[in-house]
């Protein structure tokens, strides 16, 4: 079976059809259909695409930098016990 290059950079990197179609407006469903449709695309629809990842590689940035952040403030007390409740490092 045949799919657009999208679903394999979706897949290799996590992302659900729900946080990609969230970032670019359009359903879960819609980009599964758009994954597995080859037929020709709207000009639009692919710019939506397009600026949907974008979006997921800014937001997993400042994640990922976040976590970086915390991991530095707690790296040398890691394994030790807290209460679940307690948010902090």
């Amino acid at each position: 079976m045949k799919a657009r290059k999208m679903r394999l950079l979706r897949i290799r990197h996590g992302i659900t059809r729900q946080e990609l179609g969230d970032a670019c407006g359009l359903s879960a469903q819609r980009i599964s259909e758009l994954e597995f449709s080859l037929g020709q695309l709207r000009p639009e629809t692919e710019q939506k695409v397009r600026q949907g990842f974008a979006f997921v590689i800014r937001k997993r940035r400042v994640e990922l930098i976040e976590l970086e952040q915390d991991y530095k403030k707690c790296k040398s007390t890691l394994l030790t016990p807290v209460e679940e409740t307690d948010n902090d490092l």
